[in-house]
């Protein structure tokens, strides 16, 4: 009994040491996006989400902001590979979906963008966002009848 005890207590202090160290590679993070060194603020919130992932968490904001900043950087392929991500674990919001086409859009893949886009016609309480930048996808796709 000792001996499991013991060992619960070792596991659950290294899952908290790895715990800690993505918050603080997360905080890292932060501070490069906040100084706008968005290459190193990809990479380490691409490195805090899978400090996150060794330690049994899915940590939405690393995963969402690794992909953003991907964006920023113009490494679009590497931030679809983050939004794929959360919308695989069920966070598809319209924050996402935005994002999500920007991606699409730096890929020059308009009608996946659009497709992205008119998934969340519904959900958007706030529908200008989505209109306006479905209505610019759709004109630049040479499908003007579907941007009005």
């Amino acid at each position: 009994m000792k001996n499991f005890l013991i060992i619960l207590f070792l596991s659950v202090s290294v899952s908290n040491l790895f715990a800690q160290n993505a918050d603080v590679i997360k905080s890292d993070a932060l501070m490069a996006q906040s100084v706008d060194d968005f290459a190193s603020a990809a990479e380490l919130f691409a490195s805090a989400a899978t400090a996150y992932e060794d330690a049994g968490i899915f940590d939405t904001l690393s995963v969402y902001q690794a992909g953003v900043n991907y964006n920023r950087i113009k490494e679009y392929d590497k931030a679809l590979d983050f939004f794929t991500k959360l919308k695989a674990e069920n966070i598809n919001t319209i924050e996402v979906a935005l994002a999500m086409s920007d991606s699409y859009i730096g890929t020059k893949e308009l009608d996946k963008a659009i497709t992205v886009l008119e998934d969340h016609l519904d959900e958007d309480s706030n529908l200008s966002s989505i209109y306006r930048k479905l209505s610019v996808v759709t004109f630049n796709a040479k499908k003007p009848d579907k941007a009005l």
